[in-house]
């Protein structure tokens, strides 16, 4: 700082003030710049810290969405397994079904049929039994014709 010859004390102060608070506002400046700066660069850090977070965390987020996919298309695929298994058991069980059907309708054929044959034998019977009735009918009245007649040959 240069001060004149011959200036008086008060003018000298006042030029170190006035030096003074150029210094002061320049330090200023170059203090809310450099705050300005590493604010930003500590954003910019914070940014980036976020962002690895981020990327770290869909990372993992994606490696459990991956084994689930394969978990669920495992399942799946024993789903469809346990299907065809299924589907193979139904067409056996229709099968055995259809042979029992089968047999059972075997049976009912032969018991109609035995139905009908006893039918026919219990009519013949019926038949042979109201013949011998109308046999037994006719003696006994030709047993009482002859009874009378030999009362009659011994009454007279």
């Amino acid at each position: 700082m240069d001060v004149p010859i011959g200036t008086s004390l008060d003018d000298i102060l006042e030029t170190i003030r006035i030096h003074w608070e150029r210094d002061v506002e320049k330090n200023r400046v170059e203090a809310g710049a450099l705050l300005q700066v590493k604010q930003q660069a500590e954003v910019a850090h914070i940014a980036q810290t976020q962002e690895e977070k981020l990327v770290a965390a869909l990372r993992v987020e994606l490696h459990n969405t991956s084994d689930q996919v394969q978990r669920l298309q495992a399942e799946t695929e024993s789903l469809w397994a346990l299907n065809r298994g299924l589907e193979n058991t139904l067409q056996d069980a229709k099968h055995w079904h259809d042979m029992e059907l089968q047999n059972l309708g075997a049976v009912v054929r032969r018991l109609e049929a035995e139905l009908r044959e006893m039918q026919g034998e219990a009519e013949q019977q019926l038949q042979a039994r109201e013949h011998l009735l109308a046999l037994k009918c006719q003696l006994q009245r030709e047993v009482a014709t002859y009874n009378a007649l030999l009362d009659r040959k011994q009454s007279g």
